[in-house]
């Protein structure tokens, strides 16, 4: 996510990883699809008798190897690195079958041969998708974030996470394209902290502003709320504060409204730590250690301290990519993204190695299914603000060009995946039908959820879509790591991932089986 983000969610009673293909009926009644004549949605029986033989057969068929050949760790975030690759469809039912049964002879044209067999017509696309796979999710987690790690954009590790990622989508049999994104960014060139003299290692925040600045250091009460720097004097001053409670941003929002010529954070637990403030400050601001900060609050208490600060950056030009994935002869009336790059320095399991999982192991589940033809897959580079750049550029460069094709104009929904695997509370954001629709089908199947709204400053991919005029939702978690070393997979939440993954599997099966792929999907629950 491209700043601070929301929370996490609760099960109800039953495990949502183990649900599979006992939504069936679930999202069935979600999408409103009882007519037998309209297409089947995802899981969902055409008959009593012929479903369950259907389900039986694919209760029986073992499972299939990963495009890595093993099984996932159950231990991660909201996607695992990698698709079961080449994965076919589940059995049909024998009552399928026998409808399916060879057609009649094709009555032959006079003049043809009497010893040549008419072509017969391709077998249909079954109607279901596979069941959602929550260790394949948590296979691909893995790679992006234990073997290839931070992935920040215009890096080699983002180019070696496209590659991984456009690898999985090939073996499920999806066209693929990586589409460049250009990036205009910046580095630091020149940084340098010191207090009376003695240098303090430190690090630039992105998005910090430039400036050579001296002046007073004054440590601000408390955390650096509005009401904090009402009680000392920063006017000119290099303003000190605690980590904690607040963003970055607005630490660093309040410090210039008080007339602070620069900013110094101190971590509120041992150790260094880097940060994102998600849009350009004006006045330069850092990051430095606990261990320094308390020191420095300590002799400002004996003695007046005088700070020297420094921060200077070089542009910096690159290139990211964006990896899509297209349906073979199908159209994208619904696009399922979520962004794979990071910020410096962070594994990004949570954010958002987790939501890229689940992109991922999405379209491996609905290749080749009929009800998902409508589906098209993306994962985003370029979304962080990192080295001053804006945030959800990829997005942009996306839409942007799904508007330039006309595309865009067949386009129903846009259903974003960003932080997915560590957090307390399940928040639903977009378009109220959509939230609505969404929060039906958690009920179904018994996932919590309810519905929510971005901090404010923060953004995610969902965004670009939205301004085009589509339809967006977008299921998050809040209270887990994002923007820290704590973001890593050993903090990943399995059950979380798999609650996610659960509802946005549903819930796309649901968009898919709109019966007039150029209209607003209607599958709320119970709907006439």
């Amino acid at each position: 996510m491209a700043t601070l983000i929301l929370s996490s969610f609760v099960l109800r009673s039953a495990p949502v990883a183990g649900l599979g293909l006992a939504l069936v009926a679930l999202v069935l009644a979600a999408c409103g699809g009882s007519d037998a004549a309209s297409p089947a949605v995802a899981g969902s029986p055409a008959t009593a008798e012929s479903s369950e033989e259907a389900i039986v057969e694919q209760a029986a068929a073992p499972p299939e190897e990963s495009a890595a050949g093993q099984a996932a760790p159950a231990a991660s975030d909201a996607a695992q690195a990698g698709e079961q690759a080449g994965e076919q469809a589940p059995a049909q039912s024998e009552s399928t079958e026998s409808a399916a049964a060879e057609p009649p002879a094709a009555e032959e044209p006079p003049g043809d041969d009497p010893g040549v067999e008419a072509p017969s017509d391709p077998p249909a696309l079954p109607s279901t998708p596979l069941p959602y796979d929550n260790d394949n999710a948590l296979r691909i987690l893995e790679t992006l974030t234990v073997t290839i790690g931070p992935r920040v954009q215009g890096t080699e590790a983002e180019r070696d996470a496209a590659a991984f990622l456009a690898a999985e989508f090939t073996s499920a049999g999806y066209v693929v394209e990586l589409q460049p994104v250009p990036l205009e960014s910046r580095r630091v060139a020149e940084l340098a902290f010191n207090v009376d003299g003695e240098t303090i290692d430190a690090q630039a925040f992105d998005g910090s502003g430039a400036g050579d600045v001296r002046g007073p250091l004054v440590v601000v009460p408390g955390l650096g709320a509005a009401s904090d720097f009402a009680q000392v004097n920063v006017e000119g001053a290099v303003a000190l504060i605690e980590r904690g409670v607040l963003f970055f941003v607005d630490k660093i929002a309040n410090a210039e409204a008080a007339g602070a010529a620069g900013v110094v954070i101190f971590n509120n637990e041992a150790g260094s730590f880097s940060g994102t403030l998600g849009e350009a400050a004006a006045i330069p601001a850092l990051a430095i250690t606990q261990e320094d900060g308390r020191a420095l609050v300590a002799q400002a208490q004996e003695a007046a301290l005088v700070a020297d600060l420094l921060v200077r950056f070089d542009p910096l030009s690159g290139e990211s990519q964006n990896v899509v994935a297209r349906n073979p002869g199908g159209a994208c009336t619904i696009w399922v993204g979520g962004h794979y790059d990071t910020v410096p320095n962070v594994p990004g399991a949570n954010d958002n190695g987790s939501g890229t999982a689940l992109v991922v192991e999405l379209a491996r589940a609905y290749a080749g299914s009929a009800t998902a033809q409508q589906a098209c897959f993306v994962a985003f580079g370029a979304e962080e603000a990192v080295g001053g750049s804006v945030g959800i550029e990829g997005s942009r460069v996306f839409v942007q060009g799904l508007i330039a094709s006309g595309e865009i104009n067949g386009v129903t929904a846009m259903l974003n995946l960003d932080v997915a695997a560590v957090g307390t509370d399940l928040f639903l954001i977009g378009d109220t039908d959509l939230v609505d629709e969404t929060a039906s089908i958690a009920e179904a199947i018994g996932v919590d959820a309810s519905p929510g709204s971005l901090p404010a400053g923060s953004g995610s991919d969902h965004l670009n879509f939205a301004q085009a005029g589509v339809p967006v939702i977008f299921p998050t978690l809040d209270g887990g790591p994002i923007h820290d070393p704590s973001d890593n997979f050993s903090a990943v939440q399995p059950e979380r991932v798999a609650a996610v993954g659960e509802l946005a599997h549903a819930l796309l099966g649901c968009l898919a089986s709109s019966a007039d792929a150029q209209a607003a999907p209607d599958c709320v629950l119970g709907a006439e």
